[in-house]
């Protein structure tokens, strides 16, 4: 059990992560070769075919149609 002054802060926990995956989005899109789909998006957020209940194979063929 952690004590109060170890416990993270909800709110600079999230922040935190939202600052990491936005520089990790501004160096993939900066990176002129990059073959990965996620370089492509303009906001750092979810896909929301990942959150479909489906089969990997059923994934991936929705994945390769949308390109």
């Amino acid at each position: 059990v952690l004590s109060t002054t170890e416990e993270l802060d909800t709110r600079s926990l999230k922040a935190a992560k939202r600052r990491f995956l936005q520089q990790n989005l501004e160096s993939r899109q900066g990176c002129r070769n990059s073959k990965l789909i996620s370089s492509c998006r303009r906001s750092i957020s979810l896909d929301p075919i990942l959150w479909l209940p489906m089969s990997k194979s059923e994934r991936s063929r929705c994945i390769r149609r949308r390109l």
